[in-house]
């Protein structure tokens, strides 16, 4: 019955290690990389006459001019009014600022050449957020194409009496984003599986105590994978920092339990 339940319990922990692979949550990253977020940029009225229509491409062929009324903030729902401010107070200083008619083509110009306020939002697997859960979006009253691989939305806001007009900016993200998450559940939990799964098959009667450790490191290792995430959201210690030290750790211990396991045949 006791090596029954050796094999049962280590090929579980195998299986469910190699599922473990599959999976994104595992030591993933629970927010979505900043370039794939859109950047919030606002520029007060006053910066905004020198549009470069020939750059605009709104499907309605409209232009800040042609937007009579402009919305008010208190319109918009909470969550859109807390961004607002926030990213009008990280950028108070740039919203006044005009093009140059040497070097700018418009003020959207103005805009690509300063940091946009970004926001972190939660990835569609965590089972929680503690951030936004998808990035908030304002009406379009105008899009621009900036370039090839970005483009903006323009909203013109009523805000304390003045008028701004806040453009999101989205630009493509990076094509390796997760790669360390991937690399890490495959040097981990591939070779662990195997070991798990071989020793548990030829050593569970003579040797259940090296095969019941083995398998406990698995189950340790996978619930670490498991938390990484939601430990990063909630103490901002990230795990991936560490992938080479688990690797190298998981390595020697299937190392050192698998030639215990010779050793103690061969003597």
């Amino acid at each position: 019955m006791k090596s029954r339940f050796i094999l049962g319990l280590s090929l579980f922990v195998a299986v469910l290690l190699v599922a473990g692979m599959l999976y994104p949550g595992m030591y993933g990253d629970p927010y979505e990389p900043p370039t794939e977020i859109q950047s919030y940029y606002i520029a007060h009225e006053s910066t905004t006459e020198d549009i470069d229509h020939e750059r605009q491409t709104s499907a309605d062929e409209r232009d800040l001019e042609s937007v009579s009324d402009s919305t008010p903030l208190e319109d918009f729902d909470e969550e859109k009014q807390r961004l607002f401010e926030k990213a009008y107070d990280s950028q108070h200083d740039e919203i006044y600022t005009t093009p140059d008619d040497e070097e700018y083509e418009s003020y959207v110009d103005v805009l690509t050449q300063r940091d946009g306020y970004r926001i972190s939002v939660c990835t569609e697997w965590t089972l929680t957020c503690d951030r936004y859960k998808s990035a908030p979006t304002y009406p379009d009253d105008a899009f621009f194409e900036i370039h090839s691989k970005a483009n903006g939305v323009l909203t013109v806001v009523e805000y304390e009496a003045e008028t701004y007009a806040i453009v999101q900016r989205h630009s493509a993200g990076p094509i390796f984003h997760g790669l360390v998450g991937l690399g890490l559940r495959l040097g981990l939990f591939g070779p662990l599986a195997l070991a798990i799964g071989a020793t548990a098959v030829s050593a569970r009667d003579a040797h259940p105590r090296t095969v019941l450790a083995l398998t406990g490191y698995g189950i340790g290792i996978g619930a670490l994978g498991l938390v990484a995430p939601y430990l990063y959201m909630l103490t901002g210690i990230d795990v991936q920092v560490y992938a080479v030290e688990l690797v190298v750790v998981t390595w020697s211990v299937i190392t050192v339990s698998l030639v215990y396991l010779l050793w103690i045949a061969d003597s």
